[in-house]
């Protein structure tokens, strides 16, 4: 008997700390948990233009060759994404991918710690969101 009360605790309390462990960390899934990067900075080796993320990981930047800024955007506060579980979630990849939605046009495919995805027309940074874990 004292055995088993024993391992209920011993258990209970791997439990309790998974939970605390859990809350102090923020929400994270899947693939979000880590939080580094595989790039920090995209080059598009047809058009010559970099695709730049910045400290934060929350801002991507187009830039020419010529070192112009062509366009910014931060996909987590464009008008068509709300808040998620997170406030200000940064993005934890991102990465040159054909588009199936988009007739297979290259894009740039966003993922957020907070699970949200979408992606970023090269062209325009337009940033269409597509869903969330």
């Amino acid at each position: 008997m004292r055995k088993a009360i024993k391992i209920l605790f011993v258990t209970l309390g791997l439990f309790s700390f998974c939970i605390c462990h859990s809350q102090t960390s923020g929400y994270f899934s899947h693939n979000t948990l880590m939080n580094k990067l595989e790039y920090d900075v995209l080059i598009d080796t047809i058009s010559g233009i970099s695709f730049a993320l910045d400290t934060s990981q929350q801002i991507i930047t187009a830039i020419n060759h010529n070192g112009d800024t062509l366009w910014q955007t931060t996909p987590s506060t464009n008008l068509n994404v709300q808040e998620y579980r997170i406030k200000n979630p940064k993005i934890v990849y991102y990465n040159f991918k054909q588009d199936e939605f988009q007739n297979n046009k290259e894009v740039i495919w966003v993922i957020f710690q907070n699970t949200q995805f979408g992606v970023i027309d090269k062209e325009t940074g337009k940033y269409i969101m597509y869903g969330q874990d």
